[in-house]
């Protein structure tokens, strides 16, 4: 949709599911609604890793209060909607010239608890490279991911694709997390430049409201994209632009505006 609405980019999600299959899907959770011997309903958080591609292909999306909304959920303009694409096909059915932000979903442990079971980050890294590098002909692509040691390896396993980190910082909307390095945007700005990697993606607000970060950000020579609720909003977009904020991520395709990928910036000799 975002590609027939004229957006000059995208940004997607790719997890690695249990058997190893590079899939596309946003969160790191499916809310699976349940319903017990007695007819009640309650829900369960499953991670999407625990699950199998195949298992993934028999989950429907249904609402439980808007029934009517059922059939739009699954279907779009008569044709069956799949809801977990593999990155292959993903990249297959995309045009070659459509450049796009590729987000490395891992979970990361939060602050005061016990690290989870999770697939090895180097076969996770592995699977994914090796599904991109079989099927990327000449596309132009970011990665990014908001875990230091996923972008670590991103970057040091390959050296065609700039890579980017993600930080939500400090604030009250999203949670802390145990890894030190991406608790605050400071100590991210000093990851990104020991990593020398492409530069972070921000939530808007800690550079809205704080305005200084960007210079430290730019005199380090790093790139910035911005992401959030607030960047929806024309006059918070209008207000980045002229700060300086080299990507503003949206997901309004009603107002798109061009705005995603500055080619010679993002691809230029220093970065690929």
């Amino acid at each position: 949709m975002a590609y027939e609405k004229g957006a000059d980019g995208l940004e997607l999600d790719v997890h690695v599911t249990k058997d190893l299959q590079p899939i596309i899907y946003h969160d790191l959770y499916l809310n699976v609604a349940l319903q017990t011997k007695n007819d009640t309903k309650c829900s369960r958080k499953i991670p999407v890793y625990d699950l199998t591609y195949e298992e993934l292909q028999d989950v429907q999306i249904i609402h439980t209060e808007l029934i009517e909304l059922n059939s739009e959920l699954q279907h779009r303009n008569g044709v069956p909607l799949k809801l977990f694409p593999t990155l292959e096909e993903v990249l297959n059915a995309l045009p070659e010239n459509f450049p796009f932000e590729l987000e490395v979903k891992y979970l990361e442990t939060e602050k005061d608890q016990e690290d989870g079971k999770f697939l090895d980050v180097n076969v996770y890294v592995d699977t994914l490279l090796k599904s991109l590098i079989e099927n990327i002909g000449n596309r132009k692509i970011i990665l990014m991911s908001f875990s230091p040691v996923i972008v670590q390896l991103l970057n040091r396993k390959q050296k065609k694709l700039p890579v980017k980190i993600g930080v939500c910082g400090e604030t009250r909307k999203y949670p802390v997390y145990k890894d030190i390095r991406i608790r605050t945007l400071g100590r991210v700005v000093g990851f990104a430049e020991s990593e020398k990697i492409l530069g972070l993606s921000c939530f808007c607000d800690h550079i809205i409201q704080n305005p200084g970060v960007l210079y430290e950000i730019k005199k380090r020579n790093l790139v910035l994209s911005t992401w959030g609720e607030d960047d929806n909003k024309k006059e918070i977009r209008k207000k980045q632009r002229e700060m300086g904020v080299d990507v503003l991520c949206f997901d309004r395709l009603v107002i798109l505006t061009s705005y995603f990928f500055i080619e010679q910036h993002f691809f230029s000799p220093q970065h690929t």
